[in-house]
């Protein structure tokens, strides 16, 4: 009940290939293409290109796999109710991991190279928003494809309807949008498209783990606080540690993905 990495069936070797092996290979690779491009996204344009390619290959090769065995291939954490008696042991059911995988990877890229010595006396403000419309389209494509993900996870069971687990998804994304809508009316007297688009992506991230186990107040109560500290957690990680993460990655999947695991437990 200890395991810590798998040890067979890397690169679908032919004696263990089947069908049901094929379709968890090709059901894997959005999921960890989604790991690779979180990090990526932000580091764009300042790193040079080898060493994003040694971090694309290093999270796809090494860390999403370790990230599977552990949580769903049977490793130490997904054990942790039977070597430990730590209740159900780590419970994900939408992987919230993965997205922490991908903005944990980031904060360490950041720290390595995206610090940043800022300007006195300067002023912060929430990222400007070039394309409203294009960053609330990609919100919402983002929305149907994590609902994709969540109905077709081969080695996750459905708890309960499909509807419930869209009707309280829709729940946390609505109080999402509120939160991050009140906060931009807050700080600039009117909702922030920008904030907006990304509160629905933090939402989904933080609602996957728990969604099937947590009432509707508790979905609507994660993703509104979740939309409400995403322009603090943004701060806190551009302007206290001195991060510059312009694409907001730790803050929308790392932090969001580590609330959603919390609240697995909280909730």
């Amino acid at each position: 009940g200890w395991g810590m990495v798998g040890l067979r069936g890397f690169a679908l070797p032919s004696g263990l290939m089947s069908e049901e092996a094929l379709g968890l290979f090709v059901s894997q690779l959005a999921l960890v293409t989604t790991a690779a491009l979180v990090p990526l996204v932000t580091l764009s344009g300042r790193i040079p290109r080898l060493p994003s390619l040694f971090l694309a290959l290093f999270i796809s090769c090494v860390g999403y796999p370790l990230l599977g065995n552990w949580v769903r291939g049977g490793g130490w954490l997904s054990q942790l109710g039977q070597t430990l008696r730590l209740g159900h042991g780590f419970v994900d059911y939408g992987l919230s991991s993965l997205h922490l995988l991908g903005g944990g990877a980031a904060l360490a890229a950041l720290l390595a190279f995206g610090r940043r010595r800022l300007p006195e006396g300067e002023r912060p403000e929430l990222p400007v928003s070039y394309l409203p419309l294009n960053v609330l389209v990609g919100a919402f494509l983002a929305l149907i494809g994590w609902l994709v993900m969540i109905l077709c996870q081969p080695l996750v069971p459905l708890p309960e309807s499909a509807a419930w687990l869209i009707l309280k998804a829709m729940v946390a994304v609505a109080a999402s949008v509120l939160g991050s809508a009140f906060y931009g009316w807050l700080a600039r007297g009117e909702p922030d498209p920008g904030l907006t688009g990304r509160g629905i992506i933090a939402a989904l991230v933080a609602i996957s783990a728990p969604l099937p186990f947590v009432p509707f107040w508790a979905a609507g109560l994660i993703g509104g606080l979740m939309g409400m500290a995403l322009a603090p957690l943004m701060y806190l990680v551009e302007h206290v540690l001195g991060l510059d993460d312009r694409g907001a990655v730790v803050s929308v999947h790392g932090l969001a993905g580590l609330w959603g695991l919390l609240g697995v437990g909280l909730f």
